[in-house]
């Protein structure tokens, strides 16, 4: 007598829109250019296939479309060329930004964090061979891998140990256990070998965050009691060991951020409401002098520095939009990891962008935008535990 396999246990294929997604995450560990080659196409592909997403998103199409328009006039007016080319930019990642809000689901972002784990293995390697090559760049030996800077790295690290905490809580079993803490010490390895101070404390106020909102009160005792021994030790053993990096250029550091920050506000204040358009920190130097650099190191002098105060309005906007949304769907599914990830890549992107831009780079944008997006899993919820 045959038998039939039955409906709910059958394995339903991936989608071509969440193989896509699986792709961006993946891209990014094949550098920026292979990310951005990535994108593109996901864009072109959005704006042709799935037109109907602005549809379901149209809020947050109407807020992304008004901030793309804003970017590209003001730059076009006080901006050069490559500057209104990155502005043009700007709309191809808008459009990604819709397209992996509408078509992320619970198994896409499952694989999805299991890749990027499993990714920062040779990307260690990368680091370890640069090391070993004696390679430098302008701000030191700090290695990079296969990431546009040490910084950059450090935090793609930093959400990596998140997304490895998240999966031991969610299949809390030996084998899980021992896997995804092996694949915590590689990133911790890869944050030492970055030499930057942000992702440790990012990290540490992201895994808190994460097991308060998932209400992990053992793992949080115990992590609390581990984190107390470390800056014991730190402390008894005085410059011998050093678990925050660089702690003798700290004060230098905090004098060139301070400086490039005066630059900016000062601007800020020149043009309040529309700015001077995108990456306008190196252009606007020019003008009042001060202490140089690419940007403002500042996610929030950034954005009101080239878009205004109209600019700023309209991405508040938008992100209040996403974390409403995110917080029904989480209501409705009562999923306390989930919404644990949501608030923990928030604090680590409001923690970094105090000192860098994250979030206007795709290698660490793209991250940063899964775990945001989250959250909106869980409506569209494919039977599979995330």
């Amino acid at each position: 007598m045959s038998t039939v396999a039955s409906p709910s246990k059958a394995k339903v294929k991936l989608t071509i829109d969440e193989i896509i997604l699986i792709v961006v995450a993946i891209s990014g560990f094949f550098t920026v250019y292979a990310q951005v080659a990535v994108l593109v196409f996901v864009s072109i592909f959005a704006l042709i296939k799935r037109r109907e997403m602005f549809k379901d998103r149209i809020p947050e199409t109407i807020l992304l479309g008004a901030f793309s328009a804003l970017a590209i006039t003001v730059t076009a007016v006080y901006g050069t060329w490559p500057m209104i080319l990155l502005s043009v930019a700007l709309v191809f990642a808008c459009v990604d930004i819709i397209y992996v809000s509408r078509y992320l689901t619970s198994r896409s972002f499952k694989i999805i964090t299991q890749v990027v784990c499993f990714a920062s293995i040779p990307c260690l390697g990368v680091a370890h061979v640069q090391k070993l090559l004696g390679m430098s760049w302008e701000y030191g030996e700090r290695y990079c891998s296969v990431f546009f800077n040490a910084n950059f790295y450090g935090l793609v690290a930093a959400m990596t140990i998140l997304l490895c905490v998240h999966r031991i809580c969610r299949k809390p079993r030996p084998l899980t256990f021992i896997i995804y803490s092996a694949l915590i010490a590689v990133n911790v390895m890869a944050i030492y070998l970055t030499g930057s101070r942000m992702p440790i404390i990012v990290i540490a106020a992201g895994i808190f965050a994460y097991l308060v909102t998932a209400r992990k009160w053992k793992t949080l005792t115990v992590l609390c009691l581990l984190a107390g021994i470390l800056v014991a030790v730190d402390i008894a053993c005085g410059e011998a060991i050093d678990i925050i990096p660089r702690m003798g250029d700290l004060e230098e550091s905090f004098h060139g951020r301070f400086a490039i920050w005066k630059n900016a506000w000062e601007s800020i204040k020149m043009r309040p409401l529309f700015g001077y358009g995108t990456y306008s920190y190196a252009r606007v130097f020019n003008d009042i002098g001060g202490w140089y650099a690419i940007h403002a190191h500042n996610l929030i002098l950034e954005v009101l520095m080239d878009y205004g105060i109209v600019g700023m309005g309209i991405l508040v906007a938008f992100f209040a939009r996403v974390m409403h949304q995110g917080s029904k769907a989480i209501k409705t599914k009562r999923d306390r990891l989930i919404q644990g990830i949501v608030v923990a890549t928030y604090v680590i992107t409001l923690l970094s962008g105090m000192f860098d831009l994250a979030m206007f780079w795709p290698q660490t944008a793209v991250i940063l935008c899964f775990g945001m997006s989250s959250g909106r899993t869980l409506i569209k919820d494919t039977g599979n535990s995330n």
